[in-house]
């Protein structure tokens, strides 16, 4: 009886001993967001955007000056402060939108690459510092 506790003893220990290491994977999240193409069409989006609305704002700021009437120059700068603010509103909503969905392809592609590859755990590489293997490459590669 004590010959077959200890063989199952040893057997499930040597089990647990061999599976965990292959089983966790790391990624360096940096280098994928960085590497993502969604990610780098939506800075220069972002760049494109911030640019109009700087130039709309310089035009307004021209248009105010220009205007001599002091009552009018008070409606010009309420009307161009409440499209001001609308415009930044909406060019911020955009890019949490989009920088949101780059996030999910980015989370959904480490999930699909952790799940063809039976790793039943994917950590930041920052977070550990020894084993695991690096799925980083693997995981930019699909996501171009």
């Amino acid at each position: 009886m004590k010959k077959i506790v200890l063989l199952l003893v040893l057997f499930m220990g040597g089990n647990f001993a061999y599976s965990a290491p292959n089983s966790i994977a790391t990624v360096d999240v940096k280098k994928v967001v960085k590497s993502s193409p969604a990610v780098k069409d939506l800075k220069v989006e972002q760049q494109d955007r911030m640019r109009e609305l700087q130039n709309f704002v310089v035009n307004a700021k021209k248009e105010i000056d220009a205007e001599g009437d002091l009552d009018k120059r008070k409606l010009l700068e309420e009307k161009y402060t409440k499209q001001i603010t609308q415009k930044a509103k909406a060019v911020e909503k955009n890019y949490a939108r989009k920088s949101q969905a780059a996030d999910r392809k980015i989370t959904k592609t480490i999930s699909n690459i952790a799940e063809a590859g039976n790793f039943g755990l994917v950590l930041s590489n920052k977070a550990v510092l020894y084993g695991g293997q690096d799925i980083t490459d693997t995981v930019i590669e699909a996501g171009k």
